[in-house]
């Protein structure tokens, strides 16, 4: 009966570290993807930047 309840003991152990585990992968890709996605919204955002900067000497320049 011991050895039983040792190893049920054990065993839910591993399932805390196995849900811990899947919980911080999932935080980690998570925050991989805002990351990317924050990345993207820069250089969108440089790309439009650019764009105006290029259209405004466009149309400042005479001829």
């Amino acid at each position: 009966m011991p050895f039983l309840v040792s190893l049920m003991f054990i065993s839910n152990l591993f399932g805390i570290k196995a849900i811990t585990l899947i919980n911080y992968l999932a935080l980690t890709i998570l925050f991989l993807l805002i990351g990317l996605m924050l990345i993207g919204l820069m250089l969108i955002g440089l790309m439009l930047i650019g764009l105006i900067i290029v259209f405004s000497l466009d149309f400042s320049i005479p001829g």
